[in-house]
């Protein structure tokens, strides 16, 4: 067995040369594990004019082209009506109406819009949005909480925080869905759902039921009996 002397083999710079890969492969180690250990989350992505909003994807039921929506009236301004989802009543809230986010002149109308189904302290709900952009996953080392002055319109108090992302050039508003409404516009919510839904129709055999003669003792005692034929 031959012993190997490496200072030997190697001189002193190709030594310090080796010690510092080493060290940089030890920092990329490092650096990979912290990126692991943040967390991120999915957030669907929509828009309301030029304003990028999200919303954590266990919060969105369904999305839908917009239909037929029959205005409520002596509602809040922010209830654009409601629609008929597969039988079901739900109001629709206008998201350009509660955040006050201005109308610039692009032509988007509400027919042209998307409807975002959530659940808002058990309330079904439909948000109007001019169009859902995309499923995004945000770390959160890119979030920040919401300052009270916000880069925008936007009420602090609807948000739960502020994403930063492409270095900073682009910001997400990360929505606080369960504070968008008062106590009070919740059970408005309701009132209006439950004067929307449509009579139930009664059962036909209800009906058969109701409309059916009872036929009495002295009536049948009054029927012409059927003579027996003489045989």
């Amino acid at each position: 067995i031959l012993l190997m002397d490496e200072s030997l083999l190697f001189s002193n710079e190709e030594m310090e040369a080796i010690s510092q890969i080493r060290e940089e492969q030890e920092t990329e180690k490092g650096n990979r594990r912290k990126e692991a250990d943040i967390a991120e989350h999915q957030y669907v992505v929509f828009s309301v004019e030029n304003e990028e909003f999200g919303l954590p994807i266990e919060r969105v039921k369904e999305i839908f082209k917009t239909r037929d929506i029959t205005p409520v009236p002596k509602s809040a301004a922010f209830i654009k009506g409601v629609t008929n989802l597969r039988g079901t009543i739900i109001p629709v809230v206008d998201v350009r109406e509660r955040f006050g986010v201005a109308e610039t002149e692009t032509g988007q109308t509400d027919k042209d819009g998307k409807v975002l189904v959530t659940l808002i302290k058990d309330t079904t709900v439909g948000l109007l949005v001019d169009n859902v952009n995309e499923v995004l996953r945000i770390g959160e080392n890119v979030i920040e909480d919401a300052p009270t002055l916000v880069l925008s319109n936007v009420d602090a108090g609807y948000l739960q925080g502020i994403a930063k992302l492409e270095d900073g050039n682009r910001i997400i508003l990360l929505l606080e869905i369960q504070e968008i409404m008062t106590k009070k516009e919740f059970k408005d919510i309701a009132k209006i759902k439950e004067t929307a839904l449509p009579e139930p129709k009664q059962p036909a055999e209800e009906k058969k039921k109701g409309t059916k003669k009872t036929i009495t003792k002295k009536q049948q005692e009054k029927k012409p009996r059927a003579k027996k034929k003489k045989e």
